[in-house]
């Protein structure tokens, strides 16, 4: 026989970090239902590891919505990091004994 259904979700194990981890993005765009945010919610309120990890998710998302309002680098902005690491991963490495002092 089935418990009824109050009993299951009062009974219901609370979310693990794995979980928090998984439902991340639906929480912060909002699209959990009600019952499983109210779970994700709980389970953040008892570990400071992953309300942690949900404030930095949060501050990655501010910077790279940050970053997308700057202006372009320079067209030669590429061009000169190119040449500049052309040079030296081309370059044969320094010689140890050389360097060494005597």
């Amino acid at each position: 026989m089935k418990a009824p259904a109050f009993l299951r979700r009062l009974f219901r194990p609370p979310l693990s970090c794995e979980d928090v981890n998984r439902f991340i993005v639906a929480y912060l765009d909002d699209a959990l239902p009600d019952r499983l945010r109210t779970r994700f919610e709980a389970h953040l309120a008892h570990c400071a590891n992953c309300s942690a990890y949900l404030a930095q998710y949060r501050q990655t998302i501010a910077l790279v919505r940050e970053a997308e309002q700057l202006p372009p680098p320079p067209a030669e902005l590429a061009d000169l990091t190119l040449a500049f690491l052309h040079r030296h991963l081309d370059a044969p490495p320094p010689d140890e004994d050389a360097a060494a002092p005597s």
